[in-house]
């Protein structure tokens, strides 16, 4: 399985830059690109298939590909998925097919499942034959406070030890005790 990401979550999807100015007490603007830079810095060290945590926080557009359909269902990484969007695959000629809405639905685990009708179709050998496109995340204003407070923390050590990595900040404080509930911790 490869996940990419489609659509990256927007710029202020977890903490506005009016949040972290307020958490740092910075009253002016003279510091706010440097702001903005440690918050992005911050939620892509967090947030999704390249993020430590190992889920979706800001709603972002994802794309899965599986060399096969599983038995009953597909389970979709870096959830919590919101809604899929399409379900592609490429026929036994290796042209590449959508499979209809009617087929499949989106349990409330997040993984895809065929309906009673359903059926997944036959596939050409490839390592990529399946590809799955869904939103993950969380709704704007609906992501976790301890996460939000992880990342206004590690805003706050970067900006006040500049040259500081994010691994650094994430040993600092509570940053890691703050996201360690959430991380999807692989066996």
């Amino acid at each position: 399985m490869h996940v990419t990401v489609v659509t990256p979550p927007g710029a202020e999807a977890i903490v506005t830059l009016a949040d972290a100015k307020q958490h740092l007490r910075v009253d002016s603007s003279d510091e706010d690109i440097l702001i903005q830079g440690l918050i992005s810095a911050a939620c892509e060290w967090i947030d999704g298939p390249n993020g430590w945590v190992g889920r979706s926080f800001g709603k972002q557009t994802l794309e899965a590909r599986f060399s096969r359909f599983d038995c009953d269902f597909i389970a979709l990484p870096y959830g919590p998925v919101i809604e899929v969007g399409s379900i592609k695959y490429l026929d036994t000629s290796g042209t590449e097919q959508t499979m209809p809405g009617t087929g499949w639905g989106k349990l409330s685990d997040g993984r895809v499942a065929l309906t009673a009708s359903g059926s997944w179709p036959a596939l050409y050998s490839n390592a990529e034959a399946v590809r799955v496109t869904y939103d993950a995340g969380y709704a704007e204003g609906k992501v976790p406070a301890a996460v939000r407070a992880a990342v206004l923390l590690t805003v706050d050590y970067l900006f006040q030890n500049r040259g500081a990595s994010v691994d650094e900040a994430l040993t600092a404080g509570a940053v890691l005790a703050l996201l360690s509930p959430y991380r999807a911790w692989s066996a």
